[in-house]
């Protein structure tokens, strides 16, 4: 959590940021390419810079998105399968970000963490036993080290709580609370001794529970057990390291506010009108008051809700439709996912706020009978750009100026009319300059004020001198080119016209300051110099200034030394990209190379970065001596199916500090077309299998498949023991398998006997005849009466096995054997494509053996599953083994 005060001066006065009363905000789509912005996780950097990571749900990716004084900036962080899914951000020292994250592809299901640094994106996998990685919570400790609370699934479908940290060694990991199923909604903090305290929802007892570390291990508590209770919570640790957590009741389906002190815990209900208080999250101002961000389910809005001496305030972010999911925020900003438009969104709190931080001139002591200018320093303190009016009162004397669009954070040098000082000696005068803005949100830092007192006569002095020298400074480089610039001064009481003179090496330049005011000062430059090849050479840089009748001769010169050498320029760059062309074949496999070159003149090694739509590949050129230049080949690319489709392929090096990023990358639009591939085959027989009884009659079927890029039509011929059928395949898609079924066979009364079965696939121009033909023995028995084929309860396996099931591709039953050694509980699951459990085939204790179920292709509700690939695992004693079977209508 990132607490921040701002300071701010009128004669010397300080104020922590606090919310408008006004409660209005401002809201920046950020990222709008998709369906993005799920498991959104919100940090500010030391700079104020804004940083989001989050998922990009048609891309099934990791985002990452950084606003600068440019604006908003969209990273992949990782694209690597289904990942980015209950991500949490924070940034280091360094402004650099790292973000935990759950892997949610097939089979992997794993926490992963991602940093940046300089070379660019890190991934490393931090738990994988199986499905470790929802719920995840990190913040960075003392030394940039990543902690992370998140929950794992283990036995049944139970939940762990369960925290990894990292040090010098690598990761470790805590299982915190193990008792029933607990870890959901973690929300982790360290305390001021690098200890974790953890807030997460007891899904067994619908609780709010919380953890924290000390010396004698883990501690755990019940925060709230009043109804069902603790989650989405949001947790933060105040200056005396107590926590204060926002959650949600669902109960009463309202906001609650918690925090524990010397006392004990205690409890606020902080809004309940309506579904409210889904998706907190939480942060504490420089009073200590809570602010929340949260989800009202009921008006589709972001809402903000924030405490005071008065009580709970609540505002709404932004009128929506069904926006404010997956809020994440620090005082007076937050992200949200809008699930309207399915887009990113940023929105901050206006707070107009600007005020006078200093007196330019003039000095405190003036002379009757001169002039001198009137100028101030304003600053816009607030976050919205501001046109307002400054006013300046000197004894009865006024002026108004205005401001135009002073950006937050900036400011401006305001002069007034110049100050003719009245010739009455010895008197003080009082300056006052205000600031005037309508709803400035902090009138402590508007005005002020200083006491200038005129002497008697004072006597004239003329003294103009050179303050310091600017540029250039200490090393210069060969053949660069310098302005050289100094500031100057007048010290005296007088305006002054006077000359300012350069000598540079061989060189001279005189130039003219014109009426410049007592005791102010002003930079000078001269026409620019190109600095010799000589080498290790020094030049001596003097400013002078000449002033008629100057009084102090000392301060009227200034003097550097340059010394010049041969500077390193690092530049590299891709010089062109040698492969792939511009049209390729759809399914080809092409190679991928670019010329890179070195533009520097000093040996230079550097990543070379690969991408292809989402893909992306980091090469490493080292030493490459200037002017060199070297060819780099990645992977071999294989275009995926899809004809008629364009892919941008981009190379580029990243060298940190080159000074020409313009020749850093090159890139290709890639066409790829129809090449017309002309290959079918035959997949799989399905039926008969391979032991058949006599006298009994079977369908004969098989599945064959357009594996070409063309609809083809074919004839599909079998040969079963000595006869054959040939029907024809019409119009197969590419890429699209069809189940073809011949008359039924009748198995002649012969027992013992061994039949060959055969299909074979003929199609013109085929260019593959690998796959046209299958072919398999099929062995007649005397099946008897009643005799029921089942797995031996026998046998004893010495290891865990999951067998492929039986028929694959399946029409509508197929039949899974598992093996376990010794007893255990088995878990035995069928996934879908996207990873969703689909049917429990077995979740149950069994005795060692080998093991068969069969499945009628029916989910759990007893729906019969579309076509397509899924998927099946097998989860025992710690064992765990997936594979995939396909269902075809």
């Amino acid at each position: 959590m990132k607490r921040f005060g701002l300071l701010v001066f009128a004669v010397v006065v300080s104020t922590f940021f606090s919310m408008p009363a006004a409660g209005q905000w401002a809201v920046e789509i950020v990222d709008t390419t998709g369906d993005v912005g799920q498991y959104s996780s919100f940090a500010v950097d030391g700079s104020g810079y804004l940083h989001i990571s989050y998922y990009g749900l048609d891309n099934t990716e990791l985002k990452y998105a950084y606003k600068d004084a440019g604006g908003w900036n969209i990273e992949t962080a990782d694209a690597a399968g289904d990942v980015g899914q209950y991500t949490s951000i924070a940034v280091d020292d360094s402004n650099y970000p790292h973000i935990s994250y759950y892997d949610n592809t097939i089979t992997l299901w794993d926490l992963k963490y991602a940093y940046k640094d300089g070379a660019g994106w890190h991934r490393e996998r931090v738990d994988e036993p199986g499905s470790a990685g929802p719920f995840t919570s990190l913040v960075l400790d003392d030394s940039g080290y990543a902690h992370i609370s998140y929950s794992a699934t283990v036995g049944m479908g139970d939940l762990d709580l369960k925290y990894a940290y990292q040090d010098a060694g690598g990761w470790h990991i805590d299982t915190v609370e193990a008792a029933g199923s607990v870890g959901q909604h973690t929300s982790l903090e360290l305390d001021g001794s690098g200890y974790p305290h953890i807030t997460y929802l007891d899904v067994t007892n619908s609780n709010l529970k919380y953890a924290y570390k000390d010396a004698g291990g883990w501690n755990i508590e019940t925060g709230d057990n009043n109804g069902n209770v603790g989650s989405y919570t949001s947790l933060t640790l105040d200056g005396s390291d107590y926590p204060h957590v926002s959650y949600y009741d669902e109960t009463n389906s309202g906001l609650k506010y918690g925090y524990k002190d010397a006392g004990g815990w205690h409890m606020e209900t902080v809004e309940d009108a309506g579904a409210v208080g889904e998706f907190t999250s939480i942060a504490l101002d420089g009073g200590g008051y809570p602010h929340i961000s949260y989800y009202d389910r009921t008006n589709g809005d972001p809402k903000y809700a924030y405490k005071d001496a008065g009580g709970w305030n609540i505002e709404v972010v932004e009128d929506a439709i069904d926006a404010g999911l997956y809020t994440s925020m620090t005082i007076g900003q937050m992200s949200y996912y809008d699930n309207w438009t399915h887009d990113l969104k940023y929105a901050y709190s206006l707070f107009p706020d600007v005020g006078v931080v200093s007196f330019d001139s003039p000095p405190d002591t003036v002379c009757p009978d001169s002039i001198y200018p009137v100028c101030v320093n304003v600053k816009n303190f607030g976050n919205v750009v501001d046109t307002f009016d400054i006013v300046m009162n000197i004894d009865l004397y006024a002026e108004t100026l205005q401001v135009f669009d002073l950006a937050p954070g900036a400011e401006s040098l305001v002069c007034f009319s110049d100050w003719t000082v009245p010739s009455v000696p010895d008197t003080s005068y009082r300056i006052t300059v205000c600031t005037e803005l309508t709803g400035d949100m902090n009138d402590t830092n508007d005005c002020i004020m200083m006491r200038v007192f005129a002497w008697g006569e004072c006597v004239p002095i003329h003294d103009g001198g050179v303050v310091s020298i600017d540029s250039p400074l200490d090393t210069v480089c060969f053949e660069a080119t310098y302005e050289p610039c100094a500031t100057v001064q007048n010290y005296g009481n007088r305006t002054e016209t006077f000359s300012a003179i350069l000598t540079l090496d061989s060189y001279a330049e005189t130039l003219q300051v014109i009426d410049l005011l007592p005791n102010t000062s002003t930079q000078v430059c001269f026409i620019d110099w190109t600095v010799p090849t000589t080498p290790d050479t020094t030049y001596v840089m003097t400013v002078c200034t000449e002033v008629s009748g100057d009084t102090n001769a000392t301060n009227d010169c200034a003097e550097e030394s340059l010394f010049a050498h041969l500077c390193a320029v690092l530049d590299a760059g891709t010089d062109s990209l040698l492969s792939p062309p511009d049209t390729v074949c759809a399914k080809d496999t092409v190679s991928v190379c670019a010329v890179v070159q070195n533009y520097g003149n000093m040996n230079t090694s550097f990543p070379v970065v690969l991408f292809i739509d989402l893909f992306s590949e980091t090469l490493r050129v080292n030493d490459l001596l200037p002017g060199e230049d070297t060819t780099v080949c990645f992977s071999d690319w294989i275009v995926p199916s899809s004809p008629d489709t364009f892919y941008v392929v981009v190379v580029q090096v990243e060298l940190p500090g080159d000074v020409d990023p313009t020749n850093d990358r090159v890139r290709r639009d890639v066409y790829a077309e129809d090449c017309d591939v002309f290959d079918a085959g035959v997949v799989s027989l399905i039926s008969p299998g391979d032991t058949v009884c006599t006298d009994t009659t079977y369908p004969v079927c098989a599945i064959v498949e357009n594996s070409g890029n063309v609809t083809s039509s074919f004839d599909a011929i079998l040969f079963i023991d000595s006869s054959s059928e040939t029907l024809r395949v019409d119009n197969l898609l590419p890429d699209s398998t069809r189940v073809v079924c011949f008359s039924d066979w009748t198995v002649p009364s012969s027992p013992d006997t061994t039949y060959g079965f055969s299909i074979e696939v003929v199609l013109p121009g085929d260019q593959d005849p690998s796959n046209d033909t299958l072919s398999a023995d099929i062995y007649a028995e005397d099946c008897g009466v009643g005799i029921e084929e089942r797995v031996a309860a026998t046998l004893s396996p010495t290891f865990f096995m999951l067998d492929q099931n039986h028929p694959n591709p399946v029409v509508d039953r197929t039949e899974i054997v598992y093996h376990i050694p010794r007893d255990g509980r088995v878990k035995l699951l069928v996934y879908d494509i996207t990873g969703r459990v689909v049917k429990r085939l077995v979740n149950k204790q069994k005795d060692s053996g080998v093991h068969a179920v069969t499945w009628d292709t029916r989910d759990d509700n007893g729906n019969v599953l579309p076509s397509g690939i899924y998927f099946y695992k097998l989860t025992v004693a710690g064992f765990n083994v997936a594979r995939k079977m396909a269902i075809i209508r």
